[in-house]
């Protein structure tokens, strides 16, 4: 991911597509001391890293990639992760009614869709559903509700 205001953006683009290539990852992957993070065909086939973290490990890993739900990377997705946390924390705290604080975040949520672009919004989010576990799809037929 690239951010918006990067002074270099085109890079760091550049950069993500090096270090994300097959041959570099795979030396990256398969050091104890690289970052770990098998997201290639390669990382689970490469000698050097099913040594490292051994097979059991890795085919654990590689079944719950599969059942992962990618981030939710929406335009201010900080904005409505900090605004979630915040209401998280009064209702913990007990300071606040939590049907009270959610019925505000909803507004404030969706304030912030609208401010960013509701359309723009709308398409990202059915674009991060059809990345969702086909167990999860079927069960809430999210891509019919946007």
């Amino acid at each position: 991911m690239v951010s918006r205001s990067s002074k270099a953006k085109e890079l760091a683009y550049l950069f993500c597509l090096f270090a994300c290539s097959p041959d570099i990852s795979t030396k990256a992957v398969s050091k104890v001391s690289g970052y770990f993070d098998p997201f290639r065909e390669e990382h689970y086939k490469e000698a050097a890293i099913q040594q490292t973290y051994g097979s059991g490990f890795l085919e654990a890993h590689r079944q719950s990639m599969k059942q992962a739900i990618p981030d939710l990377y929406l335009i201010g997705q900080a904005e409505y992760m900090n605004s979630l946390q915040q209401a998280l924390i009064l209702i913990m705290k007990g300071q606040v009614d939590p049907k009270f604080i959610l019925r505000k975040l909803k507004s404030k949520w969706n304030a912030l869709s609208s401010s960013k672009g509701l359309e723009k919004q709308k398409q990202q989010w059915i674009y991060l559903q059809s990345h969702y576990p086909e167990l999860i799809r079927s069960k809430l037929d999210w891509s019919k509700k946007g």
